[in-house]
């Protein structure tokens, strides 16, 4: 077992994870991290504007080996159908 740390980044408020948590390999600490990202983003739906989610996997030597972002972001401007299309296949 090997000990993993998880800091969470929402928006931009930081949570440092001090204790950690004992995992098999890096593979349990990634399954974990997305199972924890996919939980946040399912309870902390913005009111009022976007909402960024990070999450960085460190181990026990505090070097980063899996890092995951979700970004939430709404547009509630009236368009056409045809306008809609077009900003969705838009290269940004």
């Amino acid at each position: 077992m090997r000990r993993f740390y998880f800091d969470i980044a929402l928006n931009n408020e930081i949570k440092e994870d001090t204790e950690g948590v004992d995992l098999l390999d890096d593979g349990a600490a990634r399954r974990e991290a997305v199972l924890t990202i996919a939980s946040i983003a399912a309870e902390a739906i913005p009111q009022d504007g976007p909402l960024n989610i990070a999450i960085s996997v460190l181990d026990e030597r505090e070097v980063q080996v899996f890092r995951a972002r979700v970004t939430f972001d709404f547009d509630d401007s009236k368009k056409t159908r045809q306008a809609a299309r077009l900003q969705r296949h838009k290269v940004e």
